[in-house]
């Protein structure tokens, strides 16, 4: 079960520059991710604002600025990135302004006593039963979310502590027999009341994104997270030795808002808005690595870069060009990725913009080779394809293309990486143009084979025992 953790960057003390005691210290400057545990999210999301203060009884351009605040946050692209989850769009299905005669602050009846996580959602249930407070959540809901903005008379608590934390976010039933939990709620605290609802909105607006963002993602503790307990907003509110909380602004519609970012797996960062995505036809490419049972699916992102989504025990996700500091490939640039088990490395391949074929090779970390310039080789042509693989008889690698002259050409690693021009070794025909290429080896007899389609419409084979030769495979 993973440790509650509050928005460490909340609260008045910390506007005011006070220490919080570190709490979710751990998460800041984090770049571990989090993973999906049973994948509960909110996938639809539907959020229920309750004002729950006399501010809001009298200020009633308060209720109106937040109102539009959350809309804006779902009807922007503030979420988008949440898909990678499997969040959908959100909205705001509605507000209730609490009658504070029927339903008076604890501080009112209990004056210094701290209001606990059961005590709020105790009082949530009681405005459902009376309908103060609507729609009711279904006995399997999965999508209603219910934000509560506490008395500011009141001092909230979360497990046991009272200060140092600006909300939470929480979970039970009501009136459900269910597995999953279908009351899904978070409350916030500390927000300025200000005539202006501008101010009072962005006195709060970076903990209500924080929380909403968390319990979409995590509604009942089986969603994403880390095993350090970390969420995709503890992750974000502050960097490692910053100060809480970061937030940067966000515009709908010409109405700007200060909100925090989240956590992205895809984009290794903390983000708003979309999410990273490929780059129109982008090459796939996938392999494993059988010894550390791994998977490995690279593509060409919208940033340019090439991307690598890996797979042990859950799906993470790495930006191999900037891990390796190396070139971005050029645009249309094919793709491959094998793995040397001789050595335990992985090896991606692509075409730079530089013309030259390059490799991004990982052994304890990710590096990067021009192959081109390591093997003075020639260059390929335009849109040559790339293929690459290993052989464990003489523990080489080799990558092969097709060259500017038309000929195949290989870029072989022993203890250097040298070229061949296969084409001229084995005496072959050249490939046509467009052609695939698909090297393999064989090891019950120590063979190299490279396939091509030839100028004649032909399947050939240039297949390598002492030497280099050729056959037409039709």
């Amino acid at each position: 079960m993973k440790e509650k953790r509050p928005c460490g960057c909340g609260g008045v003390s910390l506007r005011l520059g006070q220490n919080a005691g570190g709490v979710n210290s751990v998460c800041h400057g984090f770049t571990g991710g989090v993973t999906s545990h049973q994948g509960h999210v909110v996938p639809t999301p539907k959020v229920v604002l309750i004002y729950w203060d006399q501010f809001f009884t009298d200020t009633p351009a308060a209720v109106t600025s937040m109102d539009q605040f959350a809309s804006d946050l779902a009807t922007g692209n503030y979420w988008d990135g949440l898909a990678q989850y499997g969040v959908g769009a959100a909205s705001v299905q509605g507000h209730a302004v609490i009658n504070m005669t029927t339903f008076p602050t604890p501080n009112s009846q209990h004056p210094g006593q701290a209001f606990s996580e059961s005590q709020m959602q105790s009082q949530l249930t009681t405005w459902l039963d009376k309908g103060a407070v609507t729609p009711k959540p279904a006995g399997n809901e999965e999508n209603l979310v219910y934000l509560i903005f506490a008395p500011t008379d009141t001092t909230l608590s979360l497990d046991g502590q009272t200060s140092g934390f600006c909300g939470y976010h929480e979970h039970g039933k009501y009136n459900a027999s269910t597995s999953r939990d279908n009351l899904i709620w978070a409350t916030v605290q500390g927000y300025a009341k200000s005539s202006t609802g501008t101010d009072f909105v962005n006195s709060i607006s970076f903990c209500v994104s924080h929380e909403l963002s968390e319990a979409f993602t995590n509604p009942d503790e089986q969603g994403y997270f880390n095993d350090n307990g970390c969420e995709i907003g503890d992750i974000c509110e502050a960097s490692a030795t910053g100060p809480c909380c970061i937030t940067v602004p966000y515009t709908v519609a010409g109405r700007t808002w200060q909100v925090e970012k989240y956590w992205s797996n895809l984009d290794s960062n903390c983000i708003i808005g979309p999410s990273l995505t490929t780059a129109a036809n982008t090459p796939i490419d996938g392999y494993a690595t059988t010894f550390n049972n791994q998977q490995h699916v690279n593509f060409i992102g919208s940033d340019g870069h090439v991307h690598e989504l890996v797979y042990s025990d859950h799906w993470g996700h790495t930006d191999l060009t900037q891990a390796a500091k190396a070139p971005n490939p050029a645009q249309g640039s094919p793709l491959d990725g094998y793995q040397t088990t001789f050595n335990n490395q992985q090896h991606v391949n692509y075409i730079g913009t530089d013309g030259h074929v390059h490799e991004l090779v990982y052994s304890d970390h990710w590096g990067h080779t021009d192959l081109t310039q390591a093997a003075k080789a020639p260059n390929p042509a335009p849109g040559s394809p790339l293929d690459g693989y290993q052989t464990t008889f003489n523990n080489q690698q080799h990558v092969n293309y097709i060259g500017t002259d038309g000929h195949v050409h290989e870029l072989v690693y022993s203890d250097h990486w040298g070229p061949t021009d296969l084409t001229q070794a084995a005496r072959a025909p050249n490939p046509a143009p467009g052609s695939a290429l698909d090297g393999y080896q064989t090891t019950f007899n120590n063979q190299q084979h490279v396939n091509y389609i030839g100028t004649d419409g032909h399947v050939h084979e240039l297949v390598y025992s002492d030497h280099w030769g050729h056959t037409d495979l039709m």
